[in-house]
Formats: C-alpha cells, structure tokens, sequence
C-alpha cells in the first residue's frame, strides 16, 4: 500500500481504480518514450496478498477487488490496441477461443541440468550494469520508439511514432546497425491506419528486411513488404486483392519471415487455421512455391530453414506469446527424432540457435542448433509464469532472473530489454553489450 499512498484514500475504493489507471499509463509511457530510461528508481517491495484485507473496513475488499477488476480490463483493453493488430478480421468477428491444458513434458526433452543455488533475494539492478546500459544510448528522431526485432549481424528494427492530441501523425520502421546508424525502410502513407507487422526474430537477414503490411481496422495481414539493404529499394511482395481481401475473406497471418534470400508467410481463409497455405516467395521476384500446412502460429527463422510453430486449439494465429506451442520442420529445416514435434513456449532464435523454455511455469532453459542430435538444458529457478527469455534474461512482470548465475532483479528497476541482437540486448532506446552484463550474486 506504501506505493500508492501519495495517490488514493485508503477508504475510498474509486481512488484505487484512477491510481492503477494512472501507473498502467506511466508504464505505457516507460516502454515507448525515448527519454523515459531511469537506471536509478528503486521499486518498492510488492505488498503481500493479504494487506488489502487487513487494512480494509467492513466491506471495503469486495469494493477494491471490484475497482481492481474494472482496472484489468482497461489494461486488457491497452494491450490489444497495442499488441493485437495483425492476426485476425476486426473484433467483432473473432471466434471463441480456447486454450488447451499445458502438455506433459516431452520424454524426449532432457531433465535440467544441476544449476548454482538460488538465495531468496531480489535485488535491484547492479550499478555496473546502469553504467554499461547509459553509456549505450541510441540516438533516435521519433518521440516513441520500440525495439521489435533483432539480427545476428547486430542490426534491429525499431517502430518510431509520432502522434498528436491521442492520434498518431506519423509512424515508420527504421533499421539500426552496430554504429546506431538509423534508416528508414517503411513509413506510413497514412500513419492513423497504416501498420506494419514485424517477426521478433526472423525479419532480418544478411540481404533483406521483410515484414507484413496492415490496417487498424483489421488485425491480420494483406500484404508482405521486403526491403533490400544493398539497394535500399523497398518493394510489395504480395497484396491481397480486393476479391482475395474482401468476397473471399482471406488473410495473411502470423508475421512474415526471411530465411536466407527467400521469404516465407502463411496464407488462409479467415477463421480457418486447419487449411493454410504455408508461400515461399525468392527475393526479389523468383517464383514462389507452396505447401499445406495447418495450425501454425509462429514461423522462425533458423539455420537457414525455417521451424513452424503450432498451437492447434488456438484460433487467432500470432497470439500465443507465453502459450505452449508444438515444434514441426518446415523447409530446410531436418530436426532429431528428440525435436519431434516437442512442446515448449516462447520459441525464439538468434538465427543459428532455437530457444524455448518448457513450459509456461519455467523450470528449464532449452536450446538448439541444426546438425546436433541432442537438446541442451540449464535448469532455471524462481522465473514467473511465462516469463519471456531475452538473451541471458527470463523476464516477467515484477522480476527478471538472470540464468547465468540465478540472480533476481526487480524488473520496475531494470532497463525493459526488448530483444537481443548479435550479442547485445536492445532497449528504448539504448543497446548494450550482454559481455558488460556481468553475472553479479545479489
């Protein structure tokens, strides 16, 4: 309650529901204003579960935990205008969802290897590690920029708007290299409704940007851009046609990919992930080759193939970010009999090596490179439901654990590392070396 007792009254359950309003907006604002970096706030412990029920009179509780529902789903509301907007028609005709059970694990998966004892501590972030990430500081021109996919070159993409009485009045997507060199690969005809869609991991390679154009008013894709970083020549690969679009009800789902010069994206009819088609398109203009697939969430980029990600009871492709999902090769990719169709979630790969952890609840860091035959395994400790692997990081919503020697740190008082990229982390807006990360006990 110490938190937030310079923002309500204690006996008046409303004040709780304006205070939550007004730190999910700080939050936004932490995430994606370029000067909102602060390495030296201190996160106040989080209060034990049972202090709203001792300090509440009468029947106070039931008045907070109703205000704190209404907060959540202002917050749900947030996260799908922000993160939501390409993998399905417009809201009003998407389908029940459901979600099945996490599966056992994988016989076939080893157990975790032993790892260093864990102390109950949480810390906040080493001094060391504030002074690496300040002095890694990106200069941007854009007043809210987010870090949304990283290359094994080093080089990641960064979304940078602009926006002006709570309308956006520009938006592009930006490449960055090693040096913090920006340029401008896509930018928005019309910034309220133009929207790219962009891989985390598999957008970028040697010879190419690709990524899936779309609209505010629908959620799913209609259209695949690649830009060609010798030429900086940014070309349409393929546009649904207003028959395709519209009388047919097709979509482009799940964010496009580029393996090697080739780039990869799932087509399908609304609704319909049983019957996709998975399109393999040569850049600049080869000819384009096709194969049913069905259920697929997620395409990765690895090795120079590409692994398909599915999550069968899942209706919306691209939505199951900390949702089990099963492994299954798709071109150029040949996986050992301990890879087939493996269950794990948040897939993601540095495009030489897939990563996953096993389960919503971690207990294990799971890695792997084409041509070996086995899983590698490092047993990780204390990590949140769903936390996300970045880099050497699980990070969830109050702590982020440090895989490399156990530590947990608050995660209010670290820097918000969005992905990786050739040995760094990338934030907003700074890129810092993982080497001047150094492991430090808390």
């Amino acid at each position: 309650m110490d938190a937030f007792s310079d923002l309500f009254d204690a006996n008046q359950p409303a004040d709780l529901e304006r205070a939550l309003q007004a730190m999910l907006a700080r939050r936004e604002a932490d995430i994606t204003e370029a000067d909102s970096l602060n390495l030296d706030a201190e996160a106040p412990a989080a209060p034990s579960s049972h202090r709203f029920g001792d300090t509440a009179p009468g029947g106070l509780l039931v008045s907070l935990l109703a205000a704190a529902a209404v907060v959540l789903v202002v917050a749900g509301s947030l996260f799908a205008a922000h993160g939501l907007r390409h993998a399905a028609r417009p809201a009003t005709n998407l389908p029940n969802q459901t979600h099945q059970p996490t599966p056992a694990p994988d016989s076939t998966v080893p157990s975790p290897t032993s790892s260093p004892t864990r102390t109950a501590t949480i810390c906040s972030m080493p001094a060391s590690w504030r002074s690496a990430i300040a002095a890694g500081k990106v200069a941007v021109d854009q007043p809210q920029n987010q870090p949304v996919s990283g290359a094994s070159d080093g080089s990641f993409l960064m979304k940078q708007t602009a926006s002006s009485g709570g309308q956006e009045t520009h938006q592009e997507l930006a490449i960055f290299d090693r040096a913090g060199h920006g340029s401008t690969i896509w930018q928005a005809a019309d910034p309220v409704h133009d929207y790219v869609d962009v891989s985390p991991d598999s957008a970028v390679s040697a010879g190419w940007v690709v990524f899936g154009l779309t609209r505010s008013q629908n959620l799913a894709d209609h259209g695949v851009a690649a830009w060609n970083r010798a030429t900086g020549q940014l070309s349409t690969v393929r546009l649904l046609s207003t028959a395709e679009d519209l009388s047919a009800n097709m979509v482009i789902d799940v964010a496009p990919i580029v393996a090697g010069n080739t780039a990869y994206w799932i087509e399908h009819k609304f609704g319909d992930g049983a019957h996709q088609t998975l399109v393999a398109q040569p850049l600049p203009s080869g000819n384009r080759s096709t194969r049913q697939v069905s259920t697929v969430d997620r395409l990765v980029a690895v090795g120079g193939g590409v692994a398909l990600l599915h999550n069968p009871t899942d209706s919306i492709p691209g939505h199951t970010g900390g949702l089990t999902q099963t492994l299954t090769a798709g071109p150029g990719l040949a996986l050992p009999a301990a890879l087939h169709e493996v269950a794990g979630v948040w897939f993601s790969s540095d495009g030489n090596t897939l990563r996953w952890t096993n389960g919503p609840a971690a207990t294990a860091l799971l890695s792997w490179r084409p041509g070996q035959q086995t899983v590698q395994s490092q047993a990780v400790h204390r990590a949140e439901l769903r936390a996300q692997p970045i880099g050497p990081f699980l990070i969830g919503q109050s702590t982020m654990v440090d895989t490399r020697n156990g530590a947990v740190y608050r995660s209010a008082t670290g820097p918000g590392f969005a992905v990786a990229a050739g040995g760094d982390l990338i934030g907003a807006v700074f890129r810092v070396a993982i080497s001047a990360l150094v492991p430090t006990p808390c």
